[in-house]
């Protein structure tokens, strides 16, 4: 049935042709008409235009110049109006008139036609333009209908909205039964004597109009069933006179019967109209010699008359204005108060009790109560119904599975302590929310970007949107109010939501957020936990949250920025093959367009390294380093934070995209000295675990070993110093380039182990054993002279200002050993070099340390 529904869509404007409305009908009647009388119609022109057509005929045969004048214009004309056609619309009736002519003309040898300049008549050039004109038509037509084909290939999986809040199965619910038991009841009601009213009361949108479509349903073959909507009214005269025209058109009465019914709706209107007691006394005379009593006691026994009960439902009672909805009221309590009569009226009492407070009564309940013996609400069901019926809602809105697997858990799941039934807890609530989620998630569907966002994430927010649009408002405009802007170590900037939640209730933050808790308190209950579940719980980490600054504006806009790099052309980056068009794409993301660079690194910080191959390891790696030059972020604990592993699991390709990356930045002669710290901070190590009694240690080790991160170290060393023998001189000189980067790259890693008798130390420096060779291999005494000399801070001060301070020469001695070997009790890493670097002059050396006041080799 949907397919043949498109395929008339589709082809609707050739239908058209086929199926022509009266007047197009009209038209191809006269044309045929004229063609069936043409003969009379040559007839007539001959015989009174014939000396005036013949002029011309002369004229045009004998002027060349006139000739060929009108020649041009009659083609000018020709291809003037086939470009109009073509701009236009399809036009069935053009069509048909041009069809029309073409045969006419081509069929007809009746006159006399002028040879053009082009040795053809104008008739032919007539036909000739008449054919342009059809083709133009038939362009037109077959553009249209393309058109149209595309747009409904484009929009055929699509489902519409959902429009109506009825349920068509009541089962789920538990009202059926429940609507048996009141109209068994209410067909043994005694209503000899008076009408009996029945109120259901429910908040607008709970299921009342379905509630009532199961009394209908159960009572329609035992009464006269009327269904009366008193919204369709826009004052309280045409509600009453609405009413009783409804309830004559669904009796079974004689003319005389309807008579009086339409006679007292007719005094009541009358009474309604005029103001003063003169004119209604003057008025009931003029119309009836009968009282208004005596006229609602014979309507009343036209109903009481009826073989079965008539029962009046009355919905939308909620939507009415004041004096419209006292009008009813009033028919239901007095006016129609007939013999044989039920009321059923659904109402939402909150609002019928603020309507009656305007109008003066204070006490609203009191006053339903006269109006209806029996009150009743909607029976309660279940949550999971609610949610249930969301799902199905979903579901048929989206039509596609995987989407919905991943929308489970936001749907059965809630939001913290709060289920979905509490934020939508009607059928209208349900279906409008559906309408609007499927309506903004299909924005991502179409672009293909749905990758762009978590799903969840989405629904939640959405959620917000729809149950506080106050809350959802400020959380776009003023971010940072609710929210607050943390690094995390692993992820880098995000929003986070600090509250654990409005399980503890808001009043559990802190006095320095007060303003935070004054802003909770004015949104809806609920709306925190919502806030919690998107900012502030704790999950897996994905890169499309809406927590990451890198996403948030997607999750309001529906859309990718221009300006910023969407998930799939990151992906597109990571998947680069040669390092040229890589550095190139770094390059463009990030020459002019700032966010597009600040969409980059958050790209690459958030980028979860399980599951990459060995290529896009390498693109993150490089482009880490890269974008220092137009970052300031500190790439240096990125490293440490992105590329260790706990202790047991495999490095795979991470660890052989790091080392291809790391060789190809070393090549480039740029970040020696970033690249150094980064393999530093990489160095493994052990962390003890001061909360496990046996004394046992959590292991965090880098992707890349010990033998790895020094072969790396060297390496860019040995292509800092250009290949070259670097003398000892430039490696003592505190004011060489070279020195500051030494200090950056001998720097120690220390870790602590416990082996339940004694703590030990193992010191670690990547640059060590190269750095001792240099010494070893040189000249020695020069050596020592040089080294000494840079850690003596006498070579550097005036002596005088240690002369009487011992402990400032002990200090800056000790800071300028730290500077190179690290900070560490003993200066163990510094005697280790020493010895090894200057074992052949130990004697030379001991007399050094002396002189600084140092302890000497043994």
């Amino acid at each position: 049935m949907f397919y043949i529904k498109n395929l008339i869509m589709r082809y609707k404007p050739i239908l058209l042709l086929f199926k022509p409305d009266v007047e197009t009908w009209i038209f191809i009647y006269v044309l045929s008409m004229i063609f069936l009388i043409r003969q009379h119609i040559n007839l007539f022109i001959k015989d009174h235009f014939d000396e005036q057509m013949s002029w011309c005929y002369d004229f045009l045969k004998d002027n060349a110049a006139a000739n060929m004048l009108t020649m041009l214009i009659v083609i000018a004309c020709g291809v003037y109006y086939a470009n109009r056609i073509l701009k236009r619309k399809y036009n069935c009736w053009l069509l048909l008139l041009c069809l029309f002519a073409f045969f006419y003309l081509s069929t007809s040898n009746e006159w006399r036609w002028v040879s053009t300049l082009l040795y053809i008549d104008y008739k032919w050039l007539l036909v000739l333009i008449l054919f342009l004109f059809i083709i133009s038509c038939i362009l037109n037509l077959t553009k249209e209908v393309m058109s149209t084909s595309r747009n409904m290939a484009e929009y055929e999986h699509d489902t519409g909205f959902s429009i109506t809040t009825e349920q068509k199965d009541m089962l789920d619910t538990g009202w059926k039964p429940y609507a048996e038991n009141l109209v068994a009841k209410l067909l043994n009601t005694n209503i000899s004597h008076e009408s009996f009213a029945v109120g259901v009361s429910g908040e607008w949108g709970s299921g009342k109009t379905s509630f009532l479509k199961a009394i209908k349903e159960q009572i329609r073959k035992n009464v006269y069933l009327i269904d009366f909507n008193p919204w369709n009214n826009d004052s309280a005269i045409q509600v009453t006179n609405d009413f009783f025209k409804t309830l004559i058109s669904g009796l079974t009465t004689s003319s005389f019967q309807r008579r009086i019914i339409k006679q007292y709706a007719k005094l009541l209107t009358q009474l309604d109209t005029f103001k003063t007691h003169a004119n209604v006394v003057v008025s009931l005379f003029e119309e009836t010699d009968e009282s208004l009593s005596a006229m609602k006691a014979k309507a009343a026994n036209v109903v009481a008359s009826m073989p079965l009960p008539v029962v009046v439902v009355i919905d939308d009672l909620d939507r009415l204005e004041g004096s419209e909805l006292m009008m009813v009221l009033k028919l239901v309590r007095v006016t129609a108060n007939f013999k044989n009569l039920i009321f059923v009226v659904a109402y939402d009492k909150e609002y019928v009790n603020q309507i009656l407070e305007r109008t003066g009564i204070i006490n609203g309940d009191a006053y339903l109560k006269k109006i209806f013996p029996l009150e009743l609400c909607l029976p309660a069901f279940e949550s999971y119904i609610m949610v249930n019926l969301l799902y199905k809602e979903l579901q048929k809105g989206l039509n596609d599975d995987d989407l919905m697997k991943q929308l489970v858990f936001p749907i059965y799941r809630g939001a913290a302590n709060h289920k979905i039934s509490y934020y939508l807890s009607t059928f209208r609530d349900v279906k409008r929310f559906a309408n609007q989620f499927c309506l903004n998630v299909n924005a991502f569907i179409r672009d293909g970007q749905l990758s762009e966002i978590y799903i969840c994430d989405f629904f939640y927010l959405e959620l917000l949107h729809y149950y506080d649009f106050k809350a959802y408002q400020h959380l776009q405009i003023n971010t940072l109010d609710l929210l607050q802007y943390e690094k995390d170590t692993a992820k880098g900037w995000v929003y986070r939501y600090n509250h654990p939640g409005s399980i503890k209730g808001i009043e559990s933050i802190e006095e320095k957020d007060s303003q935070r808790r004054d802003l909770l308190k004015s949104f809806k209950d609920g709306t925190g936990d919502l806030l919690w579940v998107m900012f502030g719980s704790i999950q897996k980490d994905r890169d499309d949250y809406i927590r990451y600054p890198k996403n948030f504006g997607k999750y309001f806009s529906y859309r990718v920025n221009n300006d910023m790099i969407s998930l799939a052309d990151f992906e597109q980056f990571l998947n680069t093959d040669s390092t040229e068009e890589l550095s190139m794409k770094i390059t463009d993301y990030c020459r002019d367009v700032i966010p597009k660079r600040v969409s980059l690194m958050h790209h690459l910080i958030s980028k979860d390294l399980e599951g990459c191959n060995e290529k896009q390891i390498f693109n993150i790696t490089y482009t880490l380093i890269d974008l220092t030059q137009y970052s300031d972020i500190d790439v240096v604990p990125l490293f440490k934070s992105k590329f260790e592993k706990k202790s047991g699991q495999k490095s795979g390709d991470l660890a052989v995209g790091l080392i291809k990356a790391i060789e190809t930045q070393i090549e480039k002669k740029v970040y020696g000295s970033l690249i150094q710290s980064i393999l530093t901070e990489l160095v493994s190590h052990d962390i003890i675990d001061q909360s496990m009694e046996d004394g046992g240690y959590t292991d965090y080790v880098s992707v890349l070993d010990w033998e790895q991160l020094m072969g790396l170290s060297v390496k860019n060393f040995i292509q800092l110093l250009g290949g070259k023998t670097i003398p000892i001189q430039k490696i003592t000189d505190p004011q060489s380039r070279f020195h500051r980067f030494l200090t950056k790259a001998v720097s120690n890693i220390a870790s602590e182990y416990y082996d339940h008798e004694h703590d030990a130390q193992i010191f670690k420096s990547l640059l060590a054993d190269k750095l001792t060779e240099i010494y070893s291999e040189g000249d020695n005494n020069k050596g020592i002279e040089e080294f000494f000399a840079n850690i003596d801070p006498r070579n550097r001060n005036d002596n005088n200002i240690y002369d009487e301070d011992q402990d400032m020469l002990e200090s800056d001695i000790q800071h300028a050993i730290t500077s190179v070997f690290g900070n560490y009790s003993g200066n163990k890493d510094f005697y280790s070099f020493i010895e090894k670097a200057f074992y052949r002059s130990l004697s030379v050396v001991n007399v050094k340390l002396k002189q600084l006041g140092l302890k000497e080799i043994e």
